[in-house]
């Protein structure tokens, strides 16, 4: 039986007319796609922060004029033409929006960010004190205004009549603010002024009474208001507060309270020991040695005192307790006074007792506390931190006399006042939360009290 050969298998390389390669081959180069950026062409945020530093560190800023405002970050030195420089008036935006829809439409937030007492240059002169006795500085008399006189006001009846540039209102000038010498007006060519405020604007002294100090008052009426400590009993602090002829509060120096967190991330951290080092630094400044260097490893730098002669301050530690400070002279170290109770907070002293000291007469007890509080909690095992519990406490300190609250902390405030959990079980979920819908609730008080403390 025959049968049919089969055919020889076809030789590729004798095919006259070969299947084209790709033109995505290996070896045969893109053809028609995008070519590598250019690097030139890519923003680059370090280039645009040398060149605006470059640039104000050879001129000076003009605050009427078509310039650039410089950036946040750089130093420049401004020559006040009637407006407020960017130290002390800074907007969020360049461009303001001629209209609220135009505003609404770009969905770009306007705000200003406010430093009344902002550092100046050396170059720059300094911010003029203007004083009008008894009556204060000339304001707008339209009750929902009440605008200071400015140089962008108009002037009417050959300087008679003041009209305001905010609300068109037309108000008498001042009997004897008539002159001669416009340069003796500052106010009329400066965009940023100090007025000395008359006693009228001085704020009223605080009822003579034990009363948790963040509860707000109105200094009109003297009625206090809901207790957030208890919002089921607006008069749990006693409502009304019959002291209707208070007498007004002497401007004095700005009294200061540091709460220092001592819990167990603080320590471990090494935050406390910082905040304590930075204590001193303020005070007393640093003379540190030609062999002292920092953890980056550069020398450290001398630093100057700086801290007004005239204010006074108070410690406070916190974990899950508070704990004062005596400064009285007759002890040989501060004296450490405990409250345990976190929950209904007290000073355990009067604000003019001796838990407020001079740094300078002082030093010997104050320099000696902060030197020893890192050692003195380093076997703590408390985790706990009642942060809203101390800034409770430092605000009854300065119920009577005012001044300001300096807050260190590490760790949520899971105890005490305005005690926080987290949002959700973990960390890792909390960041879930970061750039989405939910985002806004980040930014929000998530307990009143936090809101009744801070105003």
């Amino acid at each position: 039986m025959n049968r049919a050969r089969r055919p020889p298998p076809i030789n590729p390389s004798a095919n006259t007319n070969p299947i084209q390669q790709p033109p995505h081959s290996i070896g045969t180069p893109l053809q028609g796609l995008r070519t590598k950026l250019d690097p030139e062409q890519i923003p680059s945020t370090a280039i645009q922060f040398s060149t605006d530093e470059n640039r104000w560190s050879k001129e000076a800023y003009l605050t009427v004029g078509d310039q650039p405002v410089p950036l946040s970050a750089t130093e420049y030195h401004a020559i006040d033409q009637g407006n407020s420089t960017p130290r002390f008036l800074r907007p969020t935006i360049y461009a303001i929006p001629s209209s609220s829809d135009l505003q609404s439409t770009t969905h770009v937030p306007l705000g200003i960010h406010v430093t009344p007492l902002a550092q100046q240059a050396p170059e720059e002169a300094p911010i003029p004190v203007i004083d009008f006795g008894e009556t204060g500085p000339p304001r707008c008399t339209n009750p929902e205004c009440r605008a200071y006189i400015n140089p962008w006001c108009n002037w009417e009846g050959g300087g008679l009549r003041w009209v305001c540039n905010l609300c068109g209102a037309t108000n008498d000038a001042p009997a004897k603010y008539l002159s001669n010498d416009a340069t003796e007006r500052l106010e009329l060519h400066r965009g940023t002024v100090d007025f000395l405020a008359p006693p009228t604007y001085w704020a009223f002294s605080p009822p003579e009474r034990l009363i948790h100090s963040f509860v707000p008052i109105d200094t009109e009426s003297g009625i206090a208001r809901h207790n957030p400590l208890d919002v089921k009993s607006p008069s749990a602090l006693g409502g009304l507060i019959t002291h209707r002829e208070r007498a007004k509060r002497d401007p004095n120096p700005m009294n200061y309270v540091f709460a220092l967190d001592t819990s167990l991330e603080a320590v471990q951290s090494g935050f406390l020991s910082s905040a304590c080092q930075v204590l001193i630094d303020l005070l007393y400044g640093s003379n540190p040695s030609e062999n002292d260097e920092s953890e980056e490893g550069d020398q450290k730098v001398a630093l100057s005192p700086y801290w007004n002669p005239e204010s006074k301050l108070a410690i406070l530690t916190y974990d899950n307790e508070l704990s004062f400070y005596d400064f009285s002279p007759a002890f040989n170290q501060a004296a450490t006074m405990v409250v345990s109770d976190i929950d209904e907070v007290f000073a355990p002293m009067p604000s003019a007792s001796s838990l407020f000291v001079d740094p300078v007469d002082g030093r010997q007890l104050l320099q000696s506390l902060l030197i020893d509080l890192p050692n003195r909690y380093a076997n703590t095992v408390c985790a706990q931190a009642a942060m809203g519990s101390s800034i409770a406490a430092s605000l009854a300190l300065l119920s009577q006399i005012g001044g300001k609250v300096v807050v260190f902390g590490t760790c949520l405030p899971k105890i005490g006042l305005g005690a926080l959990s987290m949002l959700v079980a973990d960390r890792e979920s909390e960041r879930s939360v970061y750039s989405s819908e939910n985002d806004p609730t980040l930014f929000q008080p998530r307990e009143a009290i936090w809101k009744e403390m801070a105003e």
